[in-house]
């Protein structure tokens, strides 16, 4: 697979990325309109499996994609045109980072030449989201993209968003002109493969021999007890079966969707339990998660 720039293909490169969303696990993706991210805006409205939801202003669809992130626990993207509509995703993507959740952006750009020029909208978005994505692919408008490394690219950011903890993932696509699609692009068929990355995921956590150890020392050591952070809910939901083979209770931040369970060793109300004397008899804490609201939870123990 390549990719060049007349207006037929540049729509079939913008078709081909939009599939690999899909590919990602994508279901959903919000759409900022802008001049410069149409190729991408054309692709997602005409892709049959995908729903749309239009939002204006790029600041509220972040938020409205992390949020659809969590109550799906899937990952939602975004698209947005070049330029300072794309900072104002920041905010999203930095709580996104701090609270694992699998967004991915897809900015679209201006050509690389346009760059550093005085031409209008031009920032340096490749560096944009630097500290607080998990993944990164820029994707220039004058190099040409074959089809392993296309898939090599999407390999990788589906690890990051599918990982032990996931976060955002940014695509930014330099297009140039001509963005708008002709009758002839719109009626072309695209040959447009499809991808199984769930195979490619690779454990991201190795247990070592010493850990191993710490382990049965922690089955050997009770009574104890569980403080869950704010992490994906897949893995909440086996800490709960590791609850019941310790017979451990789970005190779960108010981030959790797992405090709602009515599972008896779940306690929904720990910020009042915590600093009860039934825990006084605690001699091993698990602490599983990245962040918990109440930090005396940290300092019980």
């Amino acid at each position: 697979m390549s990719k060049s720039f007349t207006d037929i293909h540049q729509l079939q490169w913008a078709k081909q990325l939009i599939q690999g969303c899909y590919d990602l696990g994508i279901r959903h993706i919000a759409i900022a309109s802008g001049s410069r991210s149409t190729p991408l805006i054309v692709a997602a409205h005409h892709h049959p499996k995908l729903s749309c939801h239009p939002i204006l202003d790029e600041r509220v669809m972040g938020f409205f994609c992390l949020g659809l992130a969590k109550a799906t626990q899937q990952p939602v993207a975004m698209i947005m045109t070049s330029g300072t509509a794309v900072a104002n995703a920041l905010p999203a993507v930095i709580e996104a980072s701090q609270t694992s959740q699998p967004l991915v952006v897809l900015s679209a750009d201006r050509p690389d030449h346009l760059v550093g020029t005085t031409a209008n909208q031009t920032i340096k978005q490749p560096c944009l989201f630097e500290s607080y994505t998990a993944f990164f692919h820029h994707f220039s408008d004058n190099q040409a993209v074959s089809e392993s490394e296309f898939q090599a690219v999407f390999e990788a950011a589906y690890q990051a968003l599918h990982s032990y903890r996931p976060g955002p993932v940014h695509f930014n696509i330099a297009f140039d002109e001509p963005l708008l699609p002709t009758p002839d692009s719109m009626d072309s068929t695209v040959d447009v493969p499809n991808y199984n990355f769930s195979t490619s995921v690779k454990p991201d956590i190795s247990i070592s021999s010493n850990q191993r150890e710490m382990c049965q020392s922690i089955l050997q050591n009770a009574p104890g007890v569980i403080l869950l952070g704010q992490l994906n809910q897949p893995l909440g939901d086996r800490l709960v079966t590791l609850a019941d083979a310790l017979q451990w209770p789970i005190l779960v931040d108010g981030t959790m969707p797992l405090r709602y369970s009515n599972h008896p060793l779940v306690c929904s109300m720990g910020d009042h339990l915590i600093s009860h004397s039934v825990f006084d008899a605690v001699q091993s804490v698990l602490i599983v998660g990245s962040r918990f609201i109440n930090p005396q939870w940290l300092t019980r123990w």
